[in-house]
């Protein structure tokens, strides 16, 4: 099972996300509740007939490609506009290029992009704005049919998916293109153009329905052009399955909100729970350990902790929201992520600011004699510094506190004015920016009451 780093921003992209879809007639929630069943519906069901038992539905409007309708688009939206949660739409995405499409862009195309119709980023995206507004009039004029009051209004405020996988035409999955970095920038500008398309009808509740294989196969390495868009996560086997997966990481980094599970010859959904990770993420160093703390999640409530130091396997486990990471390696930066076990799911967090722990100075060695009355001589061995590192000393006489102790280019410092004929115990530390060493051994020598000196005990 995969884990999904989430934040407070994803569980509230999910509430926001799902409060999106319009009140119609015969429904009596705008989103629905974490838990519940939906189904999503499209001409495959034109013959079989819509599925019994769902709280919700995404009713497709493309018959399996762009530029095409689903001939049975308007029943299937007056049921789904009959359920529990106002209905929501879902669009093929497709990027054929010129060499696969009919509908592909024509020569001094000058909006929404510049396109001269050759087979480019620029008429890619052109394609998939066009194609998305085809489906949009699609959807319109199914809300039209059904007598929809205010048809225009509801087909905007519903939520829209576009769903990309592999069954739709992609320049990256077509012999005459291929898989490279030049495809998949036109196959990413297709998508852009598409959610481009919406928003400029007043859609504001957009998501992607794949599943990360299809994903990456299609879109490549994408980075976060489209993580503020959730995701409808695909393949999950049965419901069980799909209630863990919301905890999944999404493909492309906005927040799951539903998943799809097969039951039978319907795919049935999943709303996801707004759960999410531990946030604020935080480290401060002390010596060699790190003190982390964090918020803990807003929705889910969490069972156990557990913080995890990267590069390493240094950890820490806890119940409240901090704990130290002892034993890190002196001049090493470390990142620290924090594993939240919510409802049986472990949800890590992102990685904190990178925390350095310094070298701090090494272990001094010591001598101590007595060479006249009321007088303890130190010699204090050398230390191999970096040049640029201040190094001050202290010393401490039989356990008490540290105190600062004058070290001249000798090595060597009388402590004046003890008792004479007195034991006493002495430790020696180097101490820099980063903190204290350790201490040297302790050395036990009677202070002299007389001019001999006293050899240590």
């Amino acid at each position: 099972m995969f884990v999904y780093r989430g934040r407070i921003a994803c569980a509230l992209a999910i509430m926001a996300f799902l409060s999106l879809a319009p009140t119609v007639a015969g429904a009596t929630s705008t989103e629905p509740t974490p838990g519940m069943t939906g189904a999503d519906v499209s001409y495959p069901q034109c013959a079989t007939g819509a599925p019994v038992g769902s709280d919700f539905a995404v009713v497709g409007v493309t018959n399996g490609t762009l530029y095409s309708t689903n001939t049975c688009l308007a029943s299937e939206l007056s049921w789904a506009s009959s359920l529990v949660v106002t209905p929501a739409f879902y669009i093929t995405a497709a990027d054929p290029g010129s060499g696969y499409s009919s509908h592909w862009p024509i020569a001094n195309t000058p909006s929404p992009k510049t396109c001269d119709g050759t087979n480019s980023t620029n008429c890619s995206y052109d394609y998939g704005w066009s194609a998305a507004l085809s489906s949009y009039q699609s959807a319109l004029d199914a809300e039209m049919t059904n007598g929809t009051t205010n048809p225009q209004g509801v087909t905007s405020a519903a939520t829209w998916w576009l769903d990309v996988e592999n069954s739709a035409s992609w320049q990256t999955q077509e012999s005459k293109y291929g898989a490279s970095s030049s495809f998949e920038t036109n196959d990413q500008a297709a998508l852009e153009g598409m959610v481009a398309a919406l928003h400029s009808e007043g859609v504001v509740g957009l998501g992607i329905y794949s599943n990360a294989p299809q994903w990456k196969g299609i879109m490549g390495t994408i980075g976060t052009t489209f993580a503020s868009l959730p995701v409808w996560l695909a393949g999950f086997s049965s419901s069980a399955s799909a209630q863990t997966g919301c905890a999944d990481p999404s493909f492309d980094g906005g927040a799951v909100a539903l998943t799809q599970f097969v039951a039978g010859n319907v795919d049935d959904d999943i709303a996801c729970s707004e759960v999410d990770a531990a946030t604020d993420v935080a480290a401060s160093v002390s010596g060699t350990s790190a003190r982390v703390t964090w918020a803990p999640p807003v929705i889910g409530g969490a069972t156990g902790y557990s913080v995890s130091a990267s590069p390493g396997t240094a950890t820490c486990q806890a119940v409240t929201t901090s704990c130290v990471v002892a034993k890190l390696n002196p001049g090493s930066s470390y990142t620290f992520t924090v594993s939240a076990v919510v409802g049986g799911t472990t949800l890590v967090s992102t990685p904190s600011s990178v925390v350095t722990i310094t070298k701090v100075p090494g272990s001094v060695s010591l001598t101590a004699t007595s060479p006249t009355r009321g007088v303890l001589q130190l010699g204090v061995g050398r230390l191999a510094l970096l040049s640029d590192v201040t190094v001050t000393y202290q010393y401490s006489l039989n356990g008490r506190r540290w105190l600062a102790l004058p070290v001249p280019s000798t090595r060597r410092v009388d402590l004046r004015g003890l008792s004479p004929n007195h034991f006493y115990s002495v430790r020696v530390r180097a101490v820099d920016t980063s903190g204290a060493g350790r201490a040297s051994v302790a050395r036990r020598v009677l202070v002299r009451a007389q001019g001999r000196t006293a050899t240590p005990s």
